[in-house]
């Protein structure tokens, strides 16, 4: 994934014609590692803030950048492993998916339960 990150940053950055010393300081950063980023050399100490530093720099969303980099990574991939990239992604939804359902009938639980007990049982 660092391959298709640096790829996705620095194809922007080189298309709004910005230099690396500019998204560094936007990273409070040295030119340095952001080129061994942009190298695909070394992942940053704190990826997210890098590129958003990016983003900002370039006027830009970082999750745009995030999303262009995974679609690009995804491309990239034999068609069996964008089958189990994709079974994997699915296996996660459905985890979502139960999580948010338990926290939902554990909330529903909660509003009963807490009837009840108020109440203080029989009259």
């Amino acid at each position: 994934m660092l391959y298709w990150l640096a790829k996705v940053t620095k194809d922007a950055r080189e298309r709004a014609s910005r230099k690396l010393v500019h998204v560094g300081a936007s990273a409070d950063m040295d030119q340095s590692s952001v080129s061994r980023f942009e190298k695909a050399a070394a992942w940053p100490r704190d990826p997210d803030r890098l590129v958003r530093a990016y983003a900002h720099d370039l006027d830009s969303d970082s999750i745009e950048l995030w999303e262009e980099a995974v679609r690009q990574w995804r491309a990239s991939l034999s068609s069996d492993e964008q089958r189990i990239a994709a079974q994997a992604d699915l296996e996660q939804l459905l985890e979502e998916q139960a999580g948010r359902r338990r926290d939902e009938q554990q909330r529903r639980r909660g509003k009963g339960g807490g009837a009840q007990g108020a109440g203080g049982g029989q009259p």
